[in-house]
């Protein structure tokens, strides 16, 4: 599926991806968490694009990687997967600084919302660093709610998290 937003274009990912995107998932994930975000980059693409299957055989289906590109130079992207109870968990959202405020993120949560409505998903979730105060923001003004925080234990590290959900239609966000 591909969507033409003004000058921006939004498609799925492919391998020639992977480079950019990794580096930009690490630049910025590095700031909020302690991890390999170069080895999780590779992970979900190779889930998206690949169609690796997981330990117990079964197909990855329903997790998906779109890019946003801006008079044709890759600006930002997106990861979401199908979850139960009609909802898709956008796992990454990530614009590249020099893109930011230009619509590039609102671009690539738009086009996860009309997937929602196309495919009969009623609610977007998203778990945030509360750190992220930036992040936090931008989804808020888009529509998110902060239904919930919670602390969890990332690499040695306790990291406070935020929970947030937008409704895609009339039906309240289900944790």
């Amino acid at each position: 599926m591909e969507q033409l937003v003004y000058n921006k274009v939004i498609r799925y990912a492919n391998n020639n991806d992977l480079e950019w995107a990794s580096h930009l998932i690490n630049r910025v994930l590095s700031s909020f968490y302690k991890s390999d975000h170069f080895a999780r980059a590779k992970h979900i693409f190779d889930q998206f694009i690949n169609e690796d299957r997981n330990v117990f055989g079964g197909s990855l289906a329903g997790q998906y990687i779109a890019v946003a590109e801006d008079n044709l130079k890759s600006a930002g992207l997106i990861h979401f997967v199908e979850r139960k109870k009609s909802t898709i968990n956008v796992s990454l959202l990530i614009v590249h600084e020099s893109f930011r405020g230009n619509g590039v993120g609102r671009s690539l949560l738009s086009y996860v919302e009309q997937y929602a409505l196309e495919h009969g998903f009623h609610n977007l979730h998203c778990t945030i660093a509360g750190t992220n105060v930036v992040a936090l923001k931008f989804l808020s003004s888009n529509g998110f709610s902060v239904i919930g925080t919670t602390k969890k234990r990332h690499r040695r590290r306790v990291v406070e998290t935020s929970l947030l959900c937008k409704q895609v239609e009339d039906n309240a966000c289900a944790v």
